[in-house]
């Protein structure tokens, strides 16, 4: 079981992946000077792209990742009724929750609302027929809230911003 964080609108949302991950070949990566098991590798085509995923620190890892995903390709219901989700992985934390801010403002520049979800996969409970989805205007929308929302407990919750 794990957390899903998403954004859904009733409009495309933009892609932001993390700009301080990328994929190489097993060569690429040697030339690059990176540490790699190599009896791990063994068998594997050294020239075939995308099968090492590299960065430079852990703190870059947990820069926020935006991509696009499809509600059908998760197993279960996942609580909005919008057609366009993408998925957050980010574990909150102060240096990088402005960039989540930047992120959800420029979405809001093209769309009139935004929910910001976060779901427990495999919760028992299903998405609650009757739920409190605070509405935040994207001008009082802070870190303050994020932070809230994100260290809040619960199986299904959203917040929306208009």
């Amino acid at each position: 079981m794990s957390v899903l964080y998403y954004f859904a609108a009733d409009i495309p949302l933009e892609e932001q992946p993390n700009p301080y991950i990328c994929l190489l070949s097993v060569n690429q990566a040697l030339e690059r000077g990176i540490e790699l098991d190599l009896e791990m590798l063994e068998g594997i085509d050294r020239d075939k792209p995308e099968t090492v995923l590299y960065c430079e620190s852990k703190e870059k890892f947990a820069y926020p990742n935006f991509f696009s995903i499809q509600k059908e390709d998760v197993y279960e219901d996942i609580g909005t009724k919008k057609m366009f989700c993408i998925k957050m992985e980010w574990d909150f934390a102060e240096d990088t929750a402005p960039v989540v801010l930047d992120y959800i403002r420029r979405q809001m520049e093209t769309c009139t609302e935004l929910e910001i979800w976060s779901i427990w996969l495999g919760s028992e409970e299903g998405v609650p027929q009757q739920m409190k989805k605070p509405v935040y205007s994207i001008d009082e929308l802070s870190v303050n809230i994020l932070r809230e929302f994100y260290l809040q407990e619960g199986d299904y919750r959203c917040m929306v911003v208009r």
